[in-house]
């Protein structure tokens, strides 16, 4: 990372240095996910009936840097019976 902020005009450095942090720390959380963590999400995502829906759920996996497993977690959720489908966009959670 340093040699690119050497090879970078100095007008431009602050701004580059900015956008590479922000890259790594979002490299970084989607390298730290894991099933436990999508459970943790999907508790915090719950309405007050049990119910999950879908946009709850994106903002909260987007809230912790998690936004591109959201549907791949869910698909995954539902095969192992951890949420069963009521409607396109809504889940029961069943734990």
């Amino acid at each position: 990372m340093k040699v690119i902020l050497a090879n970078t005009p100095p007008e431009l450095r602050d701004s580059l240095a900015k956008q590479l942090k922000k890259a790594e720390s979002l490299v970084q959380s989607a390298l730290s996910f894991n099933p436990k963590k999508g459970v943790q999400i999907l508790r915090e995502s719950l309405d007050s009936d049990g119910i999950l829906s879908l946009s709850e759920v994106q903002k909260n996996f987007t809230k912790k840097g998690f936004e591109k497993s959201v549907i791949a977690f869910l698909e995954m959720a539902e095969a192992e019976g951890l949420i069963l489908r009521l409607d396109e966009g809504l889940w029961q959670f069943l734990e």
